[in-house]
């Protein structure tokens, strides 16, 4: 699935067989983060995937449509309830869908673009959350799930921001780690397309690697 996404997004501005390569070099460089697999990481992708797709299908050509948005929502779900620090696609997009309707005065476009998100993340959050409370675990899963996985990310109880900046710096040196150097360069290239053609979804997709 995850791969079916990434050829569709590379299909949105390339040839089929280019998209193809595309495809299998991410392929490749999977190997140097999922090392075994099965880890929560690998779960998550086919949702950001497919969303990334319908994010940057409407950023570049407007189409949407209820089902679209459902499936958008429901990966934000999915992933909200898989591991909440994933969450950056929805939460760099979402924003930039909110502001090209604003900028667009679709007031009500934008609600029932909304309705049918929030309906796609309601129907996968809710039951589990059900199931929480009915076993009596709800309490454990904000203390551990948010509370725990806020607390060494947050400047007053955990990291400083000087320690963050240095993490950051760690993990995008490609002499530590060889495959962010395609992350350097595709955010280079993202800022690069931002100033020449498309400023606002590359500025979008650029602030997204980020």
């Amino acid at each position: 699935i995850t791969y079916a996404a990434i050829y569709k997004i590379a299909r949105l501005y390339c040839s089929k067989v280019f998209s193809c390569i595309l495809v299998l070099t991410s392929a490749m460089l999977l190997a140097d983060y999922f090392k075994h697999g099965n880890l929560t990481e690998e779960y998550a992708m086919p949702f950001i995937g497919v969303s990334l797709y319908i994010f940057l299908d409407f950023l570049i050509s407007q189409k949407t449509n209820a089902f679209r948005l459902f499936l958008c929502g429901f990966g934000f779900g999915a992933v909200m309830m898989l591991r909440p620090n994933m969450i950056s696609v929805w939460f760099v997009f979402c924003t930039a869908v909110l502001t090209d309707c604003l900028r667009r005065r679709l007031f009500l476009d934008l609600l029932i673009y909304l309705r049918f998100f929030l309906a796609g993340a309601c129907i996968i959050t809710i039951p589990i959350i059900i199931w929480l409370a009915h076993r009596h675990a709800l309490s454990a899963f904000i203390e551990q799930y948010f509370l725990f996985n806020f607390l060494y990310s947050s400047t007053g109880m955990g990291a400083s921001l000087s320690t963050k900046l240095a993490c950051v710096l760690t993990f995008l040196n490609p002499f530590v780690y060889s495959s962010q150097l395609l992350t350097i360069t595709a955010i280079i290239s993202c800022v690069f397309l931002s100033l020449k053609r498309e400023r606002f979804l590359y500025g979008v997709y650029a602030m997204y690697l980020l």
